[in-house]
């Protein structure tokens, strides 16, 4: 507000931007009762001190703590009566702070029924542990059947199947291991001593190229490019091959391994996901072109929700983008239709990428534009991921089964960890849902 003032409501919020009292916030930060009813209205030197205070307070311990004594003076409001003496909830003499209570320990005290069960090699939640709280059980099947027993009646629960608990990075890997293998493809023949410039300037009407190596041990010379979005190799395997260039008809093909054996049967179930089918993926226009311009020159289509577009870090368009209408036939209506006004190379198709796994793409730099390697060439087939595949099956199996159980208008998280590690970090994913349906009796379980 002021480069001198401090607005110390703006210091402590609450949510949706409320404000506290002055005198409420005395009492939880600073254990000091101000605005009395012994005095008739406001003293003026007391709110400026315990204001001046309040903002020192919030400089000297930052947010994270203001947040962890807000959260325990509500606590205290909602499950005891006030205490007479607030120094009884501090950590010791000089700290000044009062205690933060784990989880269970609140709920236990407001006469809560909780419930934590989890399965071998699953770890965390500690002040569970502490609270003599958790149950253990032998495998993923017992998880559920005490889960369906227990969860239903408790009024918070927290359940960690194991089924990917021992090896995360090994997911992860696997995971950029089929995206890798599934933006790849093959392209050639070519002339001997073609401008690799140009090549890569076709290939990339489809998308942005991540890589591009040439490949000298055939008769002609191929071109292996790796594409940084699934949409960018689908629609170079669908509208560039067969072309013709310097008088040779150039193929373009997905090689043939045991992560893209299933490869396109996994694209339409991409395709045919609820969330993808009101975006299109578009590429090939100029990097000038902005959202704006975008979103004009697909507003015959339908009404624009959204337009996605990336850019590097200098700033400059990726020439790509994701389109998201607010009505599903706008996206049928705009692959039928050409776009004169993004240029004559336009190229586009159904998204396929959903948000939250465009950030588990392949993680290698991508070459500088121009840019090539040379190499003679063999392709080598990431490890199979059949087994964590697997693992992903059984435990979505689980979670419906669980899932069905609960009494409707509970509140649903299911978190799915990410991982750091020294290859890079991989984020995790969270969804959260209210079920609005009655509970029903398990299946039998398997």
């Amino acid at each position: 507000i002021h480069q001198h003032v401090i607005d110390t409501s703006l210091l402590f919020p609450r949510e949706f931007g409320q404000k506290i009292k002055l005198k409420t916030l005395a009492d939880a930060v600073l254990h000091r009762t101000i605005q009395s009813e012994e005095r008739i209205g406001h003293h003026p030197t007391e709110d400026a001190v315990a204001a001046l205070e309040l903002a020192q307070y919030f400089i000297n311990h930052g947010p994270k703590q203001v947040a962890e004594v807000m959260l325990e003076y509500w606590r205290r409001q909602i499950s005891s009566p006030p205490l007479n003496n607030p120094s009884e909830l501090t950590n010791g003499p000089d700290s000044g702070l009062p205690t933060q209570p784990s989880l269970p320990a609140a709920l236990r005290a407001a006469g809560l029924a909780t419930v934590h069960i989890v399965g071998v090699g699953g770890g965390g939640a500690e002040p569970w542990a502490k609270e003599g709280q958790r149950t253990t059980c032998g495998s993923d099947r017992e998880v559920l059947s005490t889960s369906c027993r227990r969860v239903p009646s408790s009024f918070f629960s927290l359940v960690q199947f194991s089924s990917l608990a021992e090896s995360p990075e090994t997911l992860h890997v696997q995971m950029r291991a089929r995206l890798t293998a599934m933006c790849t493809v093959f392209a050639g023949p070519f002339l001997r001593g073609v401008a690799l410039k140009s090549v890569r300037k076709w290939l990339r009407t489809c998308g942005p190229i991540r890589s591009m190596r040439l490949l000298r041990g055939t008769d002609r010379p191929h071109v292996e490019v790796q594409y940084s979005t699934l949409e960018g190799a689908r629609l170079a395997l669908s509208s560039l091959d067969g072309q013709e260039r310097d008088g040779l008809c150039v193929r373009v093909q997905r090689p043939v391994t045991e992560l893209t054996l299933e490869a396109e049967a996994l694209l339409q179930e991409l395709e045919a996901e609820p969330a993808q089918q009101r975006a299109l993926y578009v590429s090939g226009f100029s990097r000038h072109h902005s959202e704006q311009d975008l979103r004009l020159a697909f507003l015959p289509f339908g009404p624009v929700e959204a337009v996605e577009l990336p850019r590097m870090s200098s700033g400059k368009s990726r020439r790509y983008a994701f389109i998201r209408f607010q009505l599903d036939q706008s996206v049928s209506s705009a692959l039928l239709s050409p776009l004169q006004l993004l240029g004559p190379v336009v190229r586009k198709c159904r998204a396929l990428t959903p948000a939250h796994v465009r950030s588990w793409s392949p993680r290698s730099p991508p070459a500088p534009d121009g840019s090539c390697q040379t190499a003679d060439y063999s392709w080598t087939a990431p490890p199979p991921d059949r087994d964590v595949r697997d693992a992903i099956r059984k435990l979505d199996r689980r979670v419906g089964k669980l899932y069905e159980t609960l009494p409707s208008g509970t509140l649903c998280l299911v978190l799915l960890p990410g991982q750091t590690s020294a290859s890079g970090d991989s984020p995790g994913l969270c969804m959260v849902g209210i079920k609005d349906r009655p509970a029903k009796n398990p299946e039998p379980l398997v």
